[in-house]
């Protein structure tokens, strides 16, 4: 991959990753901050080994934003309700929260510890689901996860993490 291609590749996914900063997030311009750290990590990245700019630039992208929601947190800032709620739903085939995650902490935790797990040829798409947006994580392009979130004013009060084969496969058909 040459520095005369990077641009393209940064713009075409430029949206995918505004959507996760801004769904992370919370706020525009905190999505804004966190896509033009992305580009420049990835201008200044050696993308030889890169194999799916997409991907890589997902994990870049989720990375910079879990760090600054730890800088937000850390000066006092919050988008996420102290008693937010993660929902899992796996219909037992597959792995997520066996019972809800009740408060900010276990919440966050859960998604640094999946954060650091990735998945392989990982892709990113925002879709309309139940009437809102949503993030769909495909996986070898086949959906493996939905997050939705439920928000209250400018706070996250919900979370919801669906991972159940039987739910995610009619997202097969999605454009």
């Amino acid at each position: 991959m040459t520095a005369d291609t990077a641009t393209p590749l940064f713009e075409e996914h430029r949206p995918v990753l505004m959507g996760i900063a801004y769904r992370m997030l919370g706020r525009a311009a905190d999505a804004e901050d966190v896509v033009q750290d992305a580009w420049l990590r990835w201008s200044a990245a050696d993308r030889t080994d890169v194999r799916e700019p997409r991907g890589f630039l997902v994990r870049i992208t989720t990375r910079l934003a879990l760090d600054r929601l730890r800088r937000i947190k850390a000066r006092g800032e919050t988008y996420v309700a102290p008693d937010v709620r993660l929902v899992g739903d796996s219909g037992g085939k597959a792995r997520a929260p066996l019972r809800v995650l009740d408060g900010a902490d276990h919440v966050g935790r859960f998604f640094v510890g999946v954060a650091g797990k990735g998945l392989p040829d990982v892709s990113v798409r925002t879709v309309e689901l139940n009437g809102g947006p949503a993030v769909l994580v495909l996986s070898g392009g086949k959906p493996d996860t939905v997050v939705q979130i439920d928000a209250d004013g400018d706070r996250i009060r919900t979370v919801y993490v669906v991972r159940n084969p039987d739910k995610l496969a009619a997202l097969t058909a999605l454009p």
